[in-house]
């Protein structure tokens, strides 16, 4: 059966499991998740531009006269599916429309939704559990897209100059990362000082001399992938290399036991433990260090609180940092092995052992002083 059509049949489990007469999709994650396209305008909402009720015989899609179009013919990806498909439509002009057919249909039973609303069955976290285990087209999908997005940042970072600016760099990822149907949600660049003082560095006129750290997450078919990398021009200054294969190890330890049936709070635990080690004991309070990913940048980020536990198939991102570097790929968690879809084996690494375990890490690239 069509990965779609199974992914179909699964809500309709959850809703004969909760006693439900359908569900109402409203947010991006779960919607790239059941039909595998996008759902929107402005890239910054979670919010579907057009909503889908979901029952055990058909699919509703409700959205304006300008917006419906598109997302039926180009965006519901199985045909299957799009055959269950009822439309209702209504003028753009009519902006009271959306609600008045969707509270028209909730009056007749007993509905969930993946957002908390009135008179509905929030199911949002039961969503959340069946996106995170990937099937196997899924991760066909990853894996290509964690190669894409890895590839090109790397790219742009062997082509940056001494003098380019921080929004100059997201500008050249951006235009590596579009034609290829990637949609670049985060990019993070610090450069300098910078990469130092922010744990979240949004792109400034800030021009670059010697240190750029860089962050991108890229989505594409709902899925997203997380790099990160860090170049420095000329020999960098010892401090730096010592902070950063610190950050690299933390980050293979947190790799390494990123196994099946392990505690993601003892996980967690581990690294903490591991940046004490390294002298850096205070560094993990100052950002969260990652978690689960896949139609979010983060689906779960964990904290020494979390109950949740591995499982096989799900996909992860842990980025510890310390101020002036940090270490982040996205990987797969297999039953035998884990699986980083961010590694392209083209740039300068730093390799960890633990048990009969190798982990490679990226390191510094360092370029010539003089570009």
């Amino acid at each position: 059966m069509e990965e779609y059509e199974l992914k179909y049949n699964k809500i309709k489990d959850l809703i004969k499991e909760r006693n439900l007469d359908g569900i109402l999709i409203t947010q991006q994650p779960n919607f790239s998740w059941l039909v595998g396209g996008r759902n929107y305008v402005n890239i910054q909402t979670q919010s579907c531009i057009c909503k889908m009720l979901v029952t055990l015989n058909e699919l509703t899609l409700i959205g304006n006269n300008v917006d419906i179009p598109l997302i039926f013919e180009e965006e519901i990806k199985c045909p299957a599916i799009k055959r269950l498909v009822n439309i209702k439509s209504y003028n753009w002009q009519e902006t009271d429309k959306e609600n008045n057919y969707i509270q028209d249909f909730l009056s007749r039973g007993r509905y969930g939704s993946d957002k908390e609303m009135k008179n509905t069955e929030y199911v949002g976290n039961f969503l959340y559990r069946l996106r995170i285990t990937l099937s196997g087209e899924e991760i066909k999908r990853y894996k290509i897209l964690g190669h894409h997005v890895a590839s090109n940042l790397e790219k742009v970072i062997q082509n940056i100059k001494r003098g380019d600016s921080e929004l100059e760099i997201a500008g050249e990822i951006t235009s590596k990362l579009y034609p290829k149907g990637i949609l670049p949600i985060v990019i993070l660049v610090a450069v300098d000082e910078r990469a130092y003082k922010y744990r979240h560095p949004i792109p400034t006129f800030k021009r670059l001399d010697k240190l750029a750290l860089i962050s991108v997450c890229g989505k594409k078919d709902g899925l997203v992938a997380s790099a990160t990398r860090t170049v420095h021009f000329g020999q960098p200054p010892v401090d730096l290399i010592r902070r950063h294969k610190a950050v690299t190890k933390i980050e293979a330890k947190l790799f390494y036991h990123t196994r099946p049936g392990h505690n993601l709070a003892d996980i967690l635990n581990i690294g903490i433990q591991a940046y004490e080690q390294e002298g850096f004991g205070n560094e993990w309070k100052l950002h969260f260090q990652g978690g689960i990913t896949g139609y979010n940048t983060r689906e779960y980020k964990v904290t020494l609180r979390s109950t949740e536990t591995v499982h096989q198939f799900q996909a992860f991102a842990w980025n510890p940092s310390i101020s002036g570097t940090k270490s982040e790929d996205t990987f797969l968690v297999f039953p035998s092995l884990n699986e980083i879809i961010t590694e392209t084996g083209e740039y300068p690494y730093i390799e960890e052992s633990f048990a009969n375990t190798k982990v490679k890490r990226p390191n510094i690239l360092i370029r010539n002083l003089q570009f």
